[in-house]
């Protein structure tokens, strides 16, 4: 028997002061034995001791007798960096002389501690770690795609897409069909300015990637579909599963209700063997999460939503021919006219082909300081400027760089408690939940995963039991007039399942933000601050409703 084995053993059961008692006897432990001190810090980790495990695992580095042992507890050493989030650490530790390329020559070459070195770099944003040395390792050996993805991922992440791209074109790469990788080619080509490949290579990861399908469970009730926008930017460096599900309710259903539901999805414009295979574990209703109305006006984008529904054969929720016509000029003409509600005004204009004074001046015909300009399409906050006078408005309009932009009224105004205030009801079938409350002290009151929230509630504890309260207590706190409004609101968007951004006003009149169906309907903040978790209980009861009854019809 292995004379390791018995450490390895109680390693395994979590036993780390027996280990260390067995450490003390074991041979060569007064000499600096590289294995035994590499166990050693493999039981310090376990007891939570991270100074004495970091400095035996470095000692293990120091002592090992090759450099494919020195890599073995290097990557062991970077992961467990990872594991308790020692950044500055590792970035020491990748400043380390690693011999990548003698270990590759080494007959004792691990390739899986190299695969565990390199996710660990490149969680902690090492690329350049990656890019420098991981080229002469691919050259000397074979390896597995994981490395691969890890070089090709720095090169990119470093602004050289080219080198991804000649890398991806060599004649002996083994991984070009991949859907990883040519998802990966996709950002490349894009980034090196070449549109007409990127656009031929997404279309051909779309058609062929597999489809997303999570575990079953013997918990689980039915099984969704999901049909997903194709992935766009640095999302198609990531993995597979973010490809399907970056954000929104849809994605956190599947992540905070696995065993509720399983979900299988697709891209729009996935190819049949895509949609069989999805189809393959009896989902009873799609859910189309490509529902960015901006992005839905263009053509291809809507024949692709919409082929993809069809071929589905199922059911769908926020279908497409109802999701194109929910832009924010759209909806705001449609709560305009109701009751109870201040809407601001939302116009777009020509930014392309057009002079920035032009544009100025036509947005001063319409608008009084302070307005919000908005990018196009783009949602969660971002792309959201407050100008307040014409020279600010002259800087945003020559930084935005895209063709159009939206000018909107701002109506934003600080509660009584000096603070602004963010409401958000989750709409099911026009029916409103509240689903979370918020103050901040700027106009733009994101949610409770924000740092800068976290801090801010750190600093007011009160306000965060005030928020909480207006969740628990929407109708007393928020007030019949707001709530019929919100009501309305829920009656003329054509949308199945939607958020609502909305603020109540000194006279109790609802101040509309926005709606729209790309938003996080689902908590998303850390436990100490979570938002009350009944509304999140009475949202998912309204959504199982939902998609019961589309089963029927």
């Amino acid at each position: 028997m292995n004379a390791h084995e018995p450490i390895i053993a109680a390693l395994k059961r979590g036993e780390a002061d027996q280990v260390l008692a067995m450490l003390k006897s074991a041979p060569g432990s007064r000499a600096k034995d590289d294995a035994l001190l590499g166990f050693r810090a493999m039981a310090h980790a376990i007891k939570g001791q991270h100074a004495e495990a970091k400095a035996a695992f470095r000692d293990a580095m120091r002592h090992a007798p090759d450099a494919a042992t020195f890599l073995k507890h290097g990557s062991n050493f970077a992961a467990y960096l990872i594991r308790i989030g020692a950044m500055d650490d590792l970035q020491a530790l990748a400043r380390e002389d690693w011999p990548l390329a003698d270990a590759a020559g080494d007959d004792r070459f691990d390739v899986q501690a190299l695969e565990n070195l390199c996710s660990a770099m490149e969680k902690a944003g090492q690329y350049s770690f990656l890019a420098d040395r991981l080229p002469d390792v691919v050259a000397s050996r074979s390896t597995c795609w994981e490395v691969e993805r890890a070089l090709l991922v720095a090169f990119c992440e470093l602004g050289r897409p080219q080198g991804a791209l000649a890398r991806i074109s060599a004649p002996d790469f083994a991984w070009r069909d991949l859907p990883a990788c040519r998802a990966i080619a996709c950002f490349a080509a894009a980034a090196d300015g070449r549109n007409e490949d990127a656009t031929r290579q997404i279309e051909a990861y779309v058609e062929t990637a597999p489809p997303y399908i999570s575990r079953a469970e013997k918990t689980q009730d039915a099984s969704l579909l999901i049909i997903s926008p194709k992935p766009r930017g640095k999302t198609l460096l990531g993995p597979l599963p973010r490809h399907y599900l970056n954000g929104n309710y849809p994605t956190q259903i599947a992540q905070k209700f696995s065993g509720h539901y399983r979900i299988a999805a697709i891209f729009a414009g996935a190819g049949q063997h895509s949609v069989e295979a999805a189809l393959s574990i009896g989902p009873v209703v799609a859910i189309n999460n490509c529902v960015n109305a901006e992005r839905l006006k263009e053509p291809d984008i809507f024949n692709d939503v919409r082929l993809t529904e069809d071929m589905t054969g199922l059911r769908i929720v926020n279908a497409a021919a109802q999701a194109v016509h929910t832009t924010r000029q759209e909806n705001a003409l449609r709560i305009a006219a109701l009751a109870g509600a201040v809407v601001p005004r939302v116009m777009r204009y020509r930014l392309r082909d057009t002079e920035p004074e032009d544009v100025a001046d036509a947005m001063l015909a319409e608008f009084r300081f302070p307005f919000i300009l908005r990018i196009v399409g783009l949602q969660q906050g971002e792309g959201m400027f407050l100008v307040s006078d014409r020279a600010t408005l002259m800087k945003v309009l020559a930084e935005i760089g895209e063709p159009h932009v939206l000018a909107m009224d701002y109506i934003g105004q600080r509660q009584p408690n000096g603070q602004f205030r963010r409401v958000r009801a989750a709409m099911v079938k026009g029916a409103p939940t509240i689903m979370r409350a918020d103050y901040f002290d700027d106009w733009i009151v994101h949610g409770r995963k924000m740092p800068k929230i976290q801090n801010f509630y750190r600093r007011f504890p009160d306000l965060l039991k005030d928020a909480d309260d207006i969740v628990n207590r929407p109708e007393q706190r928020l007030g019949k007039t707001a709530m019929s409004a919100l009501a309305d609101i829920g009656k003329v968007i054509p949308l199945d399942i939607f958020g609502v951004d909305f603020d109540v006003d000194a006279d109790g009149r609802l101040m509309f933000f926005e709606a729209n169906a790309t938003m996080n309907l689902l908590s998303n903040a850390p436990a100490q601050i979570d938002y009350p978790a009944n509304a999140e209980r009475m949202f998912m009861s309204a959504v199982d409703k939902l998609l019961f009854e589309r089963t029927l019809h």
